[in-house]
């Protein structure tokens, strides 16, 4: 059985895969990428097939990251202005999710607030799902907390992380986040 290789420092991991989506990037692809997302975020023109690709390379490559390292990549990753950066930060997330201790829901917080736009919170709420799935006792002092932050983003999570739950789904915790919504906000739209 072969081991798997040792994950880069963060910095040279963050460069190599900055390096390797700018090399392998279609400028005509970005600009429709960019007008798609409201010109919120630049773009190095790569598909989703394309940088899942470069992504499962690099990983089967480099290795993943993991505790600290894996943090301070993901925040180097979100940093940057490229979209693609932010999607390998959170695919590699989630290839790392079954690993988490319970407080990584902190971390996950975090990115939810970092460069905010429904693309990335919709898949970060799916990551806060399995991560509650995992640590159940999590669930009420986390939405709690969530819902009355008056964050847009956190309070969407709330809404939306228990969505893969189907017959699981906690009915009353989810009307509750909803009642709890101002009766103005944009979450409900």
């Amino acid at each position: 059985m072969q081991s798997k290789p040792a994950a880069l420092p963060p910095a040279a991991y963050f460069a190599l895969v900055r390096d390797t989506f700018r090399a392998n990037g279609n400028p005509d692809i970005a600009l429709g990428q960019m007008a798609y997302m409201r010109h919120q975020f630049e773009f190095f023109g790569l598909k989703m097939p394309v940088w899942a690709s470069l992504a499962k390379q690099i990983h089967a490559e480099h290795g993943l990251p993991t505790g600290e390292d894996l943090k301070q990549m993901a925040r180097l990753c979100f940093a940057d202005e490229h979209r693609e950066l932010h999607y390998f930060a959170i695919e590699t997330i989630q290839k790392t999710l079954a690993a988490q201790p319970p407080e990584f829901i902190v971390f996950l917080e975090e990115l939810v607030l970092e460069k905010s736009w429904w693309d990335s919170v919709d898949w970060l709420a799916k990551l806060v799902g399995i991560h509650f799935r995992k640590h159940p006792a999590l669930i009420g002092p986390t939405t709690e907390r969530w819902m009355a932050s008056g964050e847009l983003w956190l309070q969407r999570v709330c809404l939306i992380f228990q969505l893969t739950y189907r017959d699981r789904t906690d009915a009353a915790l989810l009307f509750e986040c909803i009642c709890r919504l101002p009766e103005n906000s944009t979450v409900q739209k």
